[in-house]
């Protein structure tokens, strides 16, 4: 069912495209591509839980390896319309199987959802600009952006299959685990549920206003949720499961620094569980029951949070970004990771100051927390979709990453080392660690 839903995405954009004039123009099409390739390897934990589930990390030194593969296809239709295709192939592993850390250490492993490789449709939408003025500025040929002019005052409506990451909670120095920090809770905010499948994409509409001259935009969004945790099916009971997100952004100087500040609130509504409800039911530590999506599931439940992202610009070769977010933390965690509350703070500086242009590097520090119904229900042995170690002494998981990017043939091909340090891994003081993880990533695009 969910092939057939996604091949009807494709056949309508390529409907949409053919209709639009009789004769093609190749300047109103694109192609780009991306390969990201991530082994990384953890040292085994000093002083292992002496309890422990599968979900645990740490418990034995691990290697693992994702790869992803994208084709990025896209046609302009006039000059205020796009129409996108990405096809994507994702395989391999994420370390201990992507379980036992909140803020896990490679991004690109929750579009893993089987070591096999396989084929999907990440992305099939149209985007259609509504100019407010006639005023236009230059779009460079870009991963799906045709090149070509868009108003600088516009409402843009964007609807189909995306990741809810393209328009939302941007920040330039950290925000896609392909060339920035590769931490989960780096490249989003963590405590923000994003309504995604297991491959991290979504179906849905977002309504983008925008003056340029003024510095300020506001987006909404309204899209699915899975029908399980982390699952690859969507729920289309769209009058009981819906998500809402709404952005507010605004850019200024201060002291002379170029600032973007970025508010976010979301509510999804979805049939995720209340951990509370659960409690009764849980057997004793140690012996945990299941996700808690198999115990109360019966009825959609509202999860709701909010966020702040904020990038400091100190000049044209290094800035610093601060992302911060809370949700309620009584209804289950549904799509993202089991954080419901993060903060974070990096620093980025590009290689321009040390005449190697392409090159950055950052280095950054996160702390994430779990609310009390959250950790009484991990306490006594219940455990999600990454989370759950039988039993819990809760500490805030603590989490560090430094990463260099080196960049070669024109930006083409990049390699990156990485190292991140993680302490309380799963909020587990039990477990304290701290846990080091090496790796490196290896990204070509064209």
């Amino acid at each position: 069912m969910r092939t057939k839903k996604e091949l009807l995405l494709l056949v309508i954009c390529i409907i949409l495209c053919k209709i639009s004039s009789a004769q093609f123009n190749k300047d109103d099409f694109n192609f780009h591509y991306q390969t990201t390739f991530v082994p990384q390897y953890n040292f085994k934990a000093k002083k292992p839980l002496s309890y422990a589930t599968a979900n645990t990390f740490g418990t034995t030194t691990d290697q693992a390896t994702t790869i992803t593969a994208t084709g990025y296809l896209g046609w302009r239709w006039g000059k205020n319309t796009g129409i996108y295709f990405n096809p994507e192939v994702a395989g391999g592993k994420g370390l201990n199987k992507a379980l036992g850390i909140a803020g896990f250490c490679n991004g690109e492993s929750f579009r893993v959802g089987n070591p096999e490789p396989a084929f999907y449709i990440a992305r099939a939408y149209i985007s259609h600009y509504f100019p407010l003025k006639k005023e236009r500025e230059d779009l460079d040929d870009a991963q799906n952006q045709v090149k070509g002019s868009k108003p600088l005052k516009y409402i843009r409506l964007v609807a189909g299959k995306f990741s809810m990451a393209d328009f939302f909670d941007f920040n330039s120095y950290s925000h896609d685990a392909r060339t920035h920090f590769l931490n989960w809770a780096l490249m989003s905010n963590g405590a923000w549920d994003y309504p995604a499948n297991t491959r991290g994409y979504t179906i849905g509409a977002m309504i983008e206003y925008k003056n340029t001259p003024k510095n300020v935009s506001y987006r909404l969004a309204w899209s699915l949720p899975p029908n399980t945790a982390n699952g690859p099916n969507y729920d289309y009971h769209i009058k009981n499961a819906m998500c809402y997100t709404g952005e507010v952004e605004r850019k200024f100087k201060l002291f002379k620094k170029d600032i973007t500040i970025r508010g976010l609130a979301f509510i999804n509504r979805s049939l995720a569980g209340i951990y509370n409800e659960s409690a009764g039911i849980l057997y004793k530590p140690g012996q945990p029951t299941g996700p808690l999506r198999k115990l109360t599931n019966d009825a959609y439940h509202i999860k709701y949070g909010y966020a702040i992202n904020m990038e400091i610009d100190f000049n044209n070769w290094n800035g610093m970004f601060m992302r911060a977010g809370y949700n309620n933390g009584k209804t289950e965690t549904w799509a993202f990771t089991e954080i419901d509350a993060s903060v974070s703070l990096g620093y980025v500086a590009l290689g321009k100051k040390w005449n190697r242009k392409n090159d950055h590097c950052g280095i950054a520090i996160l702390a994430n927390g779990i609310s009390p119904d959250h950790r009484n229900y991990l306490k006594n042995g219940g455990y999600g979709f990454m989370l759950g170690d039988g039993n819990l002494n809760y500490a805030p998981e603590m989490i560090s990453e430094l990463y260099y990017c080196i960049s070669l043939f024109n930006n083409q091909l990049s390699i990156s080392p990485d190292y991140q340090i993680i302490i309380n891994p799963g909020y587990n003081k039990d477990n304290h660690g701290p846990i080091q993880v090496i790796g490196a990533r290896v990204h070509v695009e064209f």
